[in-house]
Formats: C-alpha cells, sequence, structure tokens
C-alpha cells in the first residue's frame, strides 16, 4: 500500500510539473504579448517571431527557443531589476562605498562603473586591444583618402570624447588606461584639422554629462557646438542661449540607468533656449510639414511625457525622431554652402545649431542608414548629387572598432564606403 501512495504522490508530482510546463510554453507562444526590449539590460529581446527563421536539424530552433523562454518568461522583468539591485548591495559588501569620485566601482555584472559613491556613471576605461589600434589607423587612412581625392572639399574630424576616454581615473584605480592614446593616433595621422571635446578634469566631466548616460547634456552639447564652430572658422556665427528651460523638473533616464536597473538616481532634465534662424527639414528627401515647434524644447518636453510611463531611456526622445532616417537635412535659405555631417547619436543634439550656418546641412548616420537601405552609404555618389563642399566626421570612439553582438559589426557601419568601379 506504502509504494502505491508513493508511486501516486510521484507521478502526481510529475503530472503537476508538466501542466506547469505547458502552461508556461502555452502562455509564452501564444497567449503572451511578446516583450521586444529590455530596457533595464538595453538589448532586444528574443521573441517567438525568431522561430520562423530558424533551422531544426542545424539547433537554431532550440537555441532560439530556449532564449524566447528565458527572454519571455513571466516577471523577467522584476526578477532582472531585483538581481541588478542586489549586485549593487553585493558590490558595496565586497568593495565598500569610496567616497573618492575617482575610484571606480563595478555595477554587478555591466561594464559599467560608479563614481565613489555618487550617482555618476561611466563605461569601463579603455584597455589595450591591438585590433583598436589597426582599425583606428585603418578609419584614418580611409579619411585621408577622401580628402585627398576632393581637394576641393573642406574635411574637418571632430572627435566627441567621453569619461571612459580619459587617464582621470588611472591613478585612483592603479591602472593604466588606453583612451588617450587611441585618441592620440588622430592628432599624429589626420591629415585635415581635428579638434576634440576638452575634458582635463573630472568637474569638466560632471559639467557637461549626465551621471546616467553616456551622451553630453545640454551644456556638453553646446561646447561641443562652439568646439566645430571654431573647428569650422566660423566662431563669430555661435548662436548664444537666451534661457535654460528647466522642463519642469522632468527627470532622465539614460543608458546607465537602464543598463543597472536604475541602481543610481536620474539626472534633472534641462535645455538651453535658443532664437534659431527659420529653416526648413526634410527626411531622406521628403519635406515635412509640421511646424516650427518641432525645434522648440516645449516639443521636446511633450514628446516626453507621452512616453513616460512606459520608457525610462528618453535621450533619443528628448531630440526627436528624425535622427533614425536615412538622413536628415536642414535648408537655411539665408546662408551659403553645403555640409555634410557623418555623426552618431552625439550629432543629434546640435544638428539644429550647425544648421544655422550653412543652406543645406546633412546628416548621416551610416548605422540607420544600413538598417534602412540595407546597404552601406556611400560617400562619392552623396557628395557628388548634393554639391557638397564641407565634410564634417564627429561620432564617438566606439564606432572606430566596435563589434557588438546585438548590432554587429559597427566599426564597418561607419567605414568610409567608396564607389567600386567594375
Amino acid at each position: 500500500m506504502r509504494k502505491i501512495v508513493e508511486t501516486f504522490r510521484n507521478i502526481l508530482f510529475s503530472c503537476v510539473i508538466l501542466m506547469a510546463l505547458v502552461s508556461v510554453l502555452l502562455y509564452t507562444f501564444v497567449w503572451k504579448e511578446q516583450d521586444t526590449v529590455s530596457l533595464f539590460e538595453n538589448r532586444n529581446l528574443a521573441v517567438k517571431m525568431d522561430l520562423e527563421e530558424t533551422q531544426f536539424w542545424d539547433s537554431s530552433t532550440q537555441n532560439t527557443l530556449e532564449d524566447v523562454l528565458a527572454d519571455q518568461f513571466i516577471g523577467r522583468q522584476e526578477i532582472v531589476q531585483i538581481k541588478k539591485k542586489f549586485d549593487k548591495m553585493t558590490s558595496r559588501y565586497i568593495y565598500g562605498a569610496n567616497t573618492d569620485d575617482y575610484v571606480l566601482t563595478k555595477l554587478g555584472d555591466t561594464n559599467v562603473y560608479q563614481l565613489g559613491d555618487s550617482d555618476y556613471m561611466i563605461n569601463g576605461l579603455m584597455q589595450f586591444d591591438e585590433n583598436y589600434e589597426k582599425r583606428i589607423l585603418n578609419r584614418i587612412d580611409q579619411m585621408n583618402q577622401i580628402a585627398s581625392d576632393y581637394p576641393e572639399i573642406d574635411f574637418y574630424l571632430y572627435r566627441p570624447m567621453q569619461g571612459h576616454e580619459t587617464s582621470l581615473f588611472d591613478a585612483a584605480n592603479n591602472v593604466t588606461s588606453y583612451g588617450e592614446y587611441y585618441n592620440q593616433l588622430f592628432e599624429d595621422n589626420i591629415e585635415f584639422p581635428v579638434a576634440f571635446l576638452e575634458i582635463d578634469s573630472l568637474e569638466k566631466y560632471k559639467e557637461m554629462f549626465y551621471s546616467s548616460d553616456h551622451h553630453w547634456n545640454y551644456r556638453g552639447a553646446y561646447q561641443g557646438y562652439v568646439d566645430i564652430m571654431t573647428l569650422l572658422g566660423k566662431e563669430d556665427e555661435v548662436l548664444e542661449p537666451e534661457a535654460i528651460n528647466s522642463c519642469n523638473g522632468y527627470k532622465f533616464y539614460g543608458t546607465f540607468s537602464t543598463r543597472t536597473a536604475n541602481m543610481l538616481g536620474p539626472d534633472d532634465y534641462y535645455l538651453y533656449e535658443i532664437d534659431y534662424d527659420d529653416v526648413s527639414l526634410y527626411l531622406s528627401g521628403e519635406k515635412v510639414n509640421e511646424s516650427e515647434d518641432i525645434f522648440n524644447p516645449k516639443y521636446y518636453l511633450s514628446h516626453l511625457e507621452q512616453y513616460s510611463e512606459e520608457f525610462t531611456y528618453h535621450y533619443n526622445y528628448s531630440y526627436s525622431g528624425y535622427a533614425e532616417e536615412l538622413y536628415y537635412q536642414f535648408v537655411n535659405e539665408d546662408e551659403e554652402g553645403n555640409i555634410l555631417i557623418i555623426g552618431d547619436s552625439y550629432a543629434t543634439a546640435i544638428a539644429r545649431l550647425l544648421a544655422s550656418s550653412y543652406e543645406n546641412s546633412y546628416f548621416v548616420n551610416p548605422g540607420n542608414y544600413l538598417s534602412n537601405t540595407g546597404r552601406y552609404f556611400t560617400y562619392d555618389d552623396f557628395i557628388k548629387e548634393h554639391e557638397i563642399d564641407t565634410v564634417l566626421f564627429m561620432y564617438t570612439i566606439e564606432n572606430y572598432f566596435a563589434v557588438d553582438k546585438e548590432w554587429g559589426d559597427i566599426y564597418k557601419n561607419f567605414d568610409v564606403h567608396r564607389i567600386v568601379e567594375d
């Protein structure tokens, strides 16, 4: 009798486990609305639709199935957030909370580091990698070559430096970082004018960057604009801020916040108010018929508030969605000259400012171009078609060498792709 009861209990337990597994599978693959993005991890999630592109006989179906189950698990977001906060507590217990802001403490299993016990965070300091050096030098050669091929066009390079590229933290953490070494490669090898965002102190860094994000804030972006205008020889045309818009106390959560499950506090969000010249906006060659309010901080604020309950990462929303286009163009009929700016998300914050000094300003993010067209951006075609007389390269260091698990070989996206003769 005892064996029968024990057998029945085992069968019952197995049935409960089986029913639970079946329920999870049905919920995940039939009823559940798929979560496509993990804001806490700053990545796209595996969804059931991905199974349509797999091959059963090469194990890709099994691997994708496992990824979908892991990414769509019930209550996964809450579990990830709890884990991130536990990682923070563990890190503090192991390393202690250091009041010296030059001392870096790794936050959990990310590549994000806290500065002392402040709310400021940066990416891990850059280390030496022979492949990084080769790729940077190769990109420099590409830039020099196209500048040589178009002697009638003025070429410039502006480097929007970030905190992890500096040597500010080396001594306090007993390390030797290589960000400044990599950046010296540009100064030593570029054959046309180059300038950098100067970060010569921790106070300067904190003044110009968000604590929760790797992007520059309104002060840093404006400094970048002033630097670029000086580089272009247009310092006399620099527009001055008239006021600071506090955006009604709106809070900004950046990439560092999302990657660490909001372990540390957000930033107060501000924008400069500037009296821009009248311009027209074209997205991929098509004129936008929206009002001038699209360039007003109040527009940004309303756009942010529209998503505030659903999203925590707001940088792209604060600087409008036109950056995701094939290319975007500002037309200012009161000016002369056509400039092509090759940039990343850093360019978006100052696009409207730079456009005030040229008749036609074209902004291209080669990665967005590739995702929109399925082909690389080719410089020769664009330069000739749009009669470009000035080219400005301005994108961050990672785009010179990075290979990313999600986005692929970002370095190749930003290559100076040319026309190949048949």
